[in-house]
Order: structure tokens, then C-alpha cells, then sequence
């Protein structure tokens, strides 16, 4: 259990313990773009967020969710032992298959990567519609987080949905 709710929410965006990695659900529902409303309550040391709200009509026509986010992300919010995730848009492109390798590379001031990709110590693609199916999960094995540092994640031969002509997606 959680004391505050913050902390329950840091812990369901978190979701890299042993028993979630491998799916990574609660952050999935978080970050769900279908969902229009939702609900917090805490009770002694439990914590409950209401997710499964699929009412929001309109939303961004997007590409992925990422987390860590695209752009700029609080120091506060990640940690070097988080998992990262990318969901792709089921309508934009197919899940890989099982063993797919994501890459993570340290990049410059310019936002360019170097060097070779950062070993791995996880990775997982899971299909089951967390909020949004398609789910890359992945993780480095050491992460030098600091603030200001800068990563580039690509995604080599994703298949679109539609086209068949792999893509490389990268943020």
C-alpha cells in the first residue's frame, strides 16, 4: 500500500517490479488515449484510479506513447530501474513479435545518438490490450540517469498496419 496518492501513482507509472514488467498494465491504463474520465480514492494504505473509461470520442491521431515521454521528462517522474514501454497504435502499425529488440542509444547536446546501442537486461512485446494493445517494453541494463542527459530510442522494421514496407520510428 501507498501512504499518499502521489506515490501510488509514481508506482503505477512505474510498473517495473517482477509481477508487472512483463505488461506493464497499470501505466497501459494511465496513459490510455480512449479514456475521457477517471477517479482516485484512498482508503488507510489503499489506492484505487478508475481506468476503464473508453468514452473520449476524439482523440490525437497519434503514432506511439512513450514512456519515458518524447521530449523533455522530469528527472522526478523515471528512474534508472524503470521499464520503458512504446505502444504503437494498432491502427498505424502491427506489434513485433516476441524477442523484438528495441534500441537505446546516449545522444549529444544536438539530440543525435552515439556510440552503440545501451545493453538491455529486458524485453518483452505484449499484445494484450492494456488500455492499448501493442506494447514494446524494454529496459537498459545500466542507465547513467542524470538530469539533462538525452537518449534516442529506435525501432527498426515495424510493420504498418496497412503498408508493407517495414519503417524505422524513432524518438
Amino acid at each position: 500500500g501507498y501512504r499518499k496518492m502521489i506515490e501510488a501513482i509514481d508506482g503505477w507509472m512505474e510498473d517495473s517490479d517482477e509481477g508487472n514488467i512483463d505488461r506493464l498494465g497499470h501505466r497501459r491504463w494511465c496513459l490510455n488515449p480512449a479514456m475521457q474520465k477517471t477517479g482516485f480514492g484512498r482508503a488507510g494504505e489503499f489506492a484505487a484510479m478508475f481506468t476503464f473509461d473508453q468514452n473520449r470520442k476524439k482523440y490525437p491521431d497519434y503514432e506511439m506513447i512513450c514512456y519515458p515521454s518524447r521530449g523533455y521528462m522530469p528527472i522526478e517522474y523515471f528512474g534508472a530501474k524503470h521499464a520503458w514501454s512504446v505502444t504503437l497504435n494498432p491502427k498505424k502499425y502491427k506489434a513485433p513479435a516476441k524477442g523484438y529488440e528495441p534500441k537505446i542509444y546516449v545522444a549529444d547536446d544536438k539530440g543525435l545518438k552515439t556510440g552503440e546501442p545501451l545493453p538491455l537486461n529486458y524485453k518483452n512485446v505484449d499484445k494484450i490490450p492494456f488500455g492499448v494493445a501493442n506494447c514494446i517494453i524494454f529496459r537498459p541494463e545500466k542507465l547513467a540517469l542524470k538530469a539533462g542527459a538525452r537518449f534516442v530510442v529506435e525501432l527498426e522494421g515495424i510493420q504498418p498496419a496497412v503498408a508493407k514496407k517495414a519503417v524505422t520510428l524513432r524518438y
